[in-house]
């Protein structure tokens, strides 16, 4: 299951000869960078993230030339909707092919029906909050490629967090968002080729939500990792700076692959916890000679405790590929909790889990 987007990073002025940004609006920065990434969530390795300028659209994305494996499943958001994408995806490779599972952006136009009549998207919009339709249309007046098209009402809070985002991105262009995109805003579109065998419609709905677990990851890295942040005024230093800190990143979701990916139910920002609490011990191994080790031990913490604790009321993904549905959170009280968990590390049990004793070092003479 491949998960594919971006996200930017705006620089000073100053870096605009570097790498270009929008800068359509006042008070809008010329230049930014933007970083792709094209993620396999099962496996957790990662392909990126490619630097390109930040007035770069996603719809030319610099995976577009990688094929998705036979059997696999590419998510994206609508930013990345292409019928260039689309054709390849759709072509069977032997006996298997490739599925995709994207939002339909609403600038699309070229729905038609099996017989080939044009379709109206408002004339088949559920209604009822929850309400989801399905059929089978052909994407593309000259393509003519086969999907399922699939629509939810979403409850209004949802639909004006949704125009909040697209007026704050359409302002960062300088301009404004259409009408019609604030209109369907209230409702999930979805174009996939999945056979309904595979997948139902519910169960995509589902699905869709994996896509998030990379904006967690961007969100990781700008929060935790402050990657668009930096304590100079120098160009240079500012470019140095967050080179080092995609590099220390990187290195960080290469230890989180290792140590708790094979759990469903990890936390990034547990694991991420656990890798910066010990950089310096890491750094000591380094010059000590005894590298390995202290990434065993590492490991064998991230492993310990570095899991999402279970919700009723939202669900986490994991839960939710598990069958865990949407609920009332239950009131609790402070005596039903556990007894230490008031005194439980951020993130992991402590080295003493792994087995781990600080050594008193030696001092050099």
């Amino acid at each position: 299951m491949l998960v594919e987007d971006s996200s930017t990073i705006t620089l000073p002025q100053e870096l605009a000869d570097l790498w270009q940004g929008c800068g359509g609006s006042q008070g809008t920065s010329t230049a930014a960078i933007k970083l792709y990434v094209r993620w396999d969530v099962l496996s957790g390795a990662l392909a990126g993230p490619e630097l390109r300028d930040g007035r770069h659209a996603d719809s030319k994305s610099p995976f577009n030339e990688e094929e998705v494996p036979a059997g696999g499943l590419y998510l994206a958001d609508e930013g990345f909707f292409s019928l260039h994408r689309l054709q390849p995806l759709s072509k069977r490779r032997g006996r298997k092919k490739s599925y995709y599972l994207m939002r339909l952006p609403a600038r699309t136009t070229g729905l038609l029906t099996r017989r080939g009549h044009r379709l109206l998207l408002p004339a088949i919009l559920p209604r009822r909050v929850g309400e989801i339709v399905e059929m089978g249309v052909l994407v593309g007046v000259q393509a003519r490629i086969w999907a399922r098209l699939i629509l939810e009402r979403v409850p209004e809070e949802i639909a004006e967090q949704r125009r909040a985002r697209l007026r704050e991105e359409a302002a960062d262009h300088g301009r404004a968002p259409s009408q019609e995109a604030l209109y369907l805003a209230a409702w999930t579109i979805l174009v996939s080729n999945i056979p309904r065998r595979l997948l139902t419609r519910e169960e995509t709905l589902v699905v869709l939500t994996v896509r998030w677990q990379i904006e967690r990851l961007f969100r990781l890295w700008k929060e935790d990792g402050h990657l668009d942040e930096w304590r100079t005024r120098s160009r240079w230093r500012i470019v140095c700076e967050i080179y080092a800190k995609l590099g220390a990143l990187l290195i960080q979701q290469w230890l989180i692959e290792a140590g708790c990916w094979q759990d469903p139910h990890r936390s990034l920002v547990k694991a991420a916890q656990v890798v910066r609490r010990e950089a310096n011990g890491l750094m000591i191994a380094l010059w000590e000679g005894d590298l390995p080790s202290a990434i065993h031990r590492l490991l064998r913490c991230m492993r310990s405790g570095c899991r999402i604790d279970k919700r009723q009321q939202f669900p986490s993904t994991a839960q939710r590929l598990e069958g865990v549905p949407m609920g009332k959170r239950r009131a609790t009280t402070q005596k039903s909790r556990h007894r230490d968990q008031k005194r439980r590390w951020p993130a992991g049990k402590g080295w003493d889990t792994a087995g781990y004793q600080r050594k008193s070092r030696p001092q050099k003479a």
